[in-house]
């Protein structure tokens, strides 16, 4: 009898669990139906104690205008078995929503809206490996020009539920991949940007709430001894040193209000549909200005 006992709790388990998985999985996918985000959604095997989904995100440009336009790839562990869904569903709505937020803002105004410094590429790392971080940090820099201060603080939350993974990279004596670094270089680069960005847009205006809100922002941005340690890997550091030449150039621009405010979406409101193409290969020598004969490439956000 406890031996039957023990299986019956164990199958009862293993069903709650089965059934708490099916159910994250629902809630996320609509979600990310109900922002109008493309995305797909696939099942993989992974270690237990490793968190519920995994987002990654892949850039393309669409056909018609050029435009940068984000796919994300939704993994779901199929081996799940943490207490409570990481990560959690309001922080996935979180990131579903900015994701929603900077793609409508970046076909309102346009990529070409933006003056993009002419500044040559140097680096030892392929540029291919650079491209789709370059192409993601055009979408935060455009986001960051236009969009309000509640958006750009949801924007530094999200980036900073994402950057905790950075100390977990990997071993000491192991180079992480180039496209994670390279992500890494760009949160690196956006998260203090962020933050420039809400003082500029609240600092006339704020109350006492939100300046307590922003610092408490400030705090959760990369140390300098984590980015210091990051240095040593060549591909961090030529996307760090390239894309703070990118906002830099940018400087005069992001230090100015933006003219004409853009409502943002409401929660019922979706996209226009996009059209993507295969990106063409890049020509060398690489220059910052926008240019729509770049590589194909996909990026992870782990």
């Amino acid at each position: 009898m406890q031996r039957i006992e023990a299986q019956y709790q164990y199958l009862t388990a293993a069903q709650q669990r089965e059934a708490a998985v099916l159910d994250y999985r629902t809630r996320v996918c609509r979600l990310f139906v109900r922002n109008g985000v493309p995305f797909q959604s696939e099942v993989v095997e992974q270690a237990p104690e490793t968190p519920w989904l995994e987002l990654h995100e892949l850039i393309d440009l669409d056909d018609r205008s050029g435009n940068p336009v984000v796919t994300v790839r939704l993994c779901f562990n199929a081996n799940a078995s943490g207490p409570s869904p990481m990560p959690s569903v309001s922080e996935v709505a979180r990131y579903a929503q900015h994701q929603r937020e900077v793609q409508r803002l970046v076909t309102a105004h346009g990529m070409a809206a933006v003056p993009w410094p002419s500044t040559a590429y140097t680096g030892s790392t392929a540029f291919d490996l650079l491209f789709p971080e370059r192409l993601a940090l055009n979408r935060d820099l455009l986001f960051a020009l236009h969009a309000e201060p509640r958006a750009l603080r949801r924007y530094a939350h999200v980036l900073q539920h994402t950057a905790q993974i950075v100390p977990t990279l990997g071993p000491p004596d192991l180079s992480p991949p180039v496209s994670t670094l390279a992500a890494v270089a760009r949160w690196a680069v956006v998260m203090p940007l962020l933050h420039q960005r809400l003082r500029t847009r609240t600092e006339a205006t704020a109350s006492n709430g939100r300046q307590q809100q922003r610092t408490a922002l400030q705090e959760e941005m990369l140390p300098a001894s984590l980015l210091e340690q990051l240095q040593r890997f060549p591909a961090f550091a030529d996307a760090y040193r390239y894309f703070r030449q990118l906002v830099e150039g940018l400087r005069p621009l992001l230090n100015t209000l933006p003219t004409e405010p853009l409502r943002l979406p409401t929660e019922t409101e979706a996209p226009p549909p996009t059209t993507r193409r295969r990106l063409r290969r890049a020509r060398t020598p690489h220059h910052d200005a926008w240019s729509h004969d770049a590589p194909s490439a996909s990026l992870r956000l782990l």
